[in-house]
């Protein structure tokens, strides 16, 4: 009897453990979300939501090859030097590696940099890490394609 007791909670362990690692971990969709949120955060010019999204150590290597770190950006942002007016995701691949996820997108970006309004055509890759329990933005790289 004792065995059998012990057969069950060492099953019951090992099925909440189970349950968990599945309900932390996460998907392609859930990462590619967290892609839009940026979107909408730099489109919004939502300060809040950028510092929130942003590693303090983001690395973020825009087209031109300008890289600015989260502050920068974030400056940037808030001034309006840079203003995002839409961000069009038109493919998307998301890999997951633990506490990693790095994503490859292609957008059209319609911005207004410095007074001028400018459209892109690139493709990004987002290196998204997991630190303290949530996912943050640590790199960002930029390459325009035409």
């Amino acid at each position: 009897m004792a065995g059998i007791k012990a057969h069950r909670l060492i099953t019951l362990v090992f099925g909440l453990a189970f349950s968990l690692a599945a309900a932390n971990a996460e998907t392609p969709g859930q990462i590619q979300a967290l892609d839009r949120e940026w979107a909408q955060a730099c489109v919004q010019a939502d300060i809040g939501k950028l510092d929130q999204l942003l590693s303090d150590d983001l690395t973020y290597t825009h087209s031109s090859g300008q890289t600015q770190n989260k502050a920068e950006f974030i400056a940037t942002v808030r001034e309006g030097k840079t203003r995002y007016r839409s961000i069009d995701f038109q493919q998307s691949s998301v890999r997951i590696y633990g506490n990693t996820a790095v994503t490859n997108n292609e957008v059209r970006v319609n911005l207004t940099v410095d007074g001028r309004d400018v459209s892109v055509h690139a493709r990004f890759l987002h290196l998204w890490a997991k630190q303290n329990g949530r996912w943050q933005l640590a790199a960002h790289q930029g390459t325009r394609i035409d």
